[in-house]
């Protein structure tokens, strides 16, 4: 029954790990005054 609490973690983990890309992502747009391409790709 713990599997249920692995694919939690993981899901919390990668999440995580996409909000610090996307903070970066507009951290720099923000700097640049634009978002290129690549950013919203």
């Amino acid at each position: 029954m713990g599997s249920g609490n692995d694919i939690l973690d993981m899901y919390i983990y990668e999440t995580n790990t996409l909000l610090e890309q996307l903070e970066s992502i507009v951290l720099d747009a923000e700097k640049e005054n634009t978002f290129s391409q690549y950013n919203v790709n």
